[in-house]
C-alpha cells in the first residue's frame, strides 16, 4: 500500500512533497500497528516508530522529511504516548 502510495505521489507532486506524504502514511499506519489487540502488531508499530524517530534524527540538520519537533506534535496529538502506556494492553516486554 505504501509503495503504491509513493508510486501515485510522485506522478502527481514533486520528489519532496511524494516522500513527505509517504512517510505520514507510515505513521498513519504505525498508529494502527500500536491501537492493535494483537502483540505481533503493536511491536511492529513500536519498531516502525523507532525507524521513523531514528532516520529523523540521522537526518536532522541535513535533507529531512520531518522536524524533531513536528515528530513530537504529531505524536501528542494523535496519542501515540497514550497508545503505548495504555495499561489495558501494553506488555512489559514492550517498554
Amino acid at each position: 500500500m505504501q509503495q503504491a502510495m509513493q508510486s501515485i505521489n510522485t506522478r502527481v507532486t514533486d520528489k519532496d512533497a511524494a516522500k513527505i506524504e509517504a512517510e505520514k502514511l507510515k505513521l498513519e499506519i504505525t498508529k494502527k500497528c500500536l491501537a492493535s489487540e494483537l502483540l505481533e502488531r503493536r511491536i511492529l508499530g513500536i519498531k516502525e516508530l523507532n525507524n521513523v524517530i531514528k532516520s529523523t534524527l540521522l537526518a536532522y540538520g541535513a535533507s529531512k522529511v520531518f522536524t524533531l519537533e513536528w515528530l513530537i506534535n504529531w505524536m501528542t496529538e494523535n496519542g501515540v504516548f497514550q497508545i503505548i502506556w495504555d495499561d489495558r494492553k501494553t506488555h512489559l516486554q514492550l517498554v
